[in-house]
């Protein structure tokens, strides 16, 4: 039998130690910026999207039901989800598709997911498409506002649900 947790501290001490109820025991640490960075493009991989598909999506019309991830959303998504695991970050990312998926069931006939007010985040992105690692608690920022980020309907949702995820590790509430 496996057992796993993310928060090994919070198991009632009869069960985490004592002898013979695990008999080992291993540490993944969080992932660092560059890892969370490599998880995010497997999503956009998993979504089907490939590198070379944004340009053939300006010319090409989007099809129906299909979300936008572009390359630069992974490294913004790696830039929020500082101090997640891989399992915090991939309900990131269902979370978000779900409430995307059910967003665009609620639009009559049209199929495009609600847009929401967001309150905006300390991540910017230049213009000239560069980012750039500033020395804020180790967590990559982007310049010159999130503005451009806020037109996919995935940045969006997935603020919303980074937002969520945190208020939930914060308070102990999984």
């Amino acid at each position: 039998m496996v057992g796993s947790t993310n928060h090994l501290e919070r198991l009632d001490p009869g069960i985490a130690k004592r002898p013979s109820r695990f008999d080992r025991k291993y540490l993944f640490p969080e992932p660092d910026l560059g890892e969370r960075v490599l998880y995010c493009e497997f999503w956009r991989r998993k979504l089907g999207i490939e590198d070379g598909d944004e340009e053939e999506e300006k010319e090409e019309e989007k099809r129906d039901g299909e979300v936008e991830f572009p390359e630069v959303l992974c490294k913004a998504i790696a830039a929020i989800t500082d101090g997640f695991s891989f399992a915090y970050i991939q309900e990131a990312f269902v979370a978000s598709l779900l409430a995307i998926a059910a967003a665009a069931e609620e639009v009559d006939g049209e199929g495009k997911p609600c847009d929401d007010v967001q309150e905006p985040l300390d991540l910017k992105f230049n213009w000239e498409g560069r980012w750039e690692e500033l020395p804020m608690g180790g967590v990559m920022f982007l310049k010159d506002g999130d503005k451009d980020l806020d037109r996919f309907v995935l940045w969006r949702e997935i603020k919303k649900q980074v937002k969520n995820l945190r208020e939930e590790i914060e308070t102990g509430n999984e």
